[in-house]
């Protein structure tokens, strides 16, 4: 193979590393984004769901009735 072919093969070989590699950084970082927004959005959930048991309680635990 010729110097000035080889050089651009290489070159090009290169390029295709760095868009690789940006390629997995991004869905790396898109999947910690999605992963996060889930767990907040189960822990939002988890005290949605706390706050309202601990409201309406147990209908015969209420003040009237004790």
């Amino acid at each position: 193979m010729r110097p000035a072919v080889s050089a651009a093969a290489a070159a090009l070989l290169r390029l295709r590393a760095f868009i690789c590699s940006t390629t997995t950084t991004a869905a790396t970082t898109s999947t910690s984004a999605t992963t996060a927004t889930a767990a907040t959005s189960t822990a939002i959930s988890i005290a949605a769901a706390t706050a309202t048991t601990s409201t309406t309680g147990d209908y015969f635990s209420t003040t009237e009735f004790t």
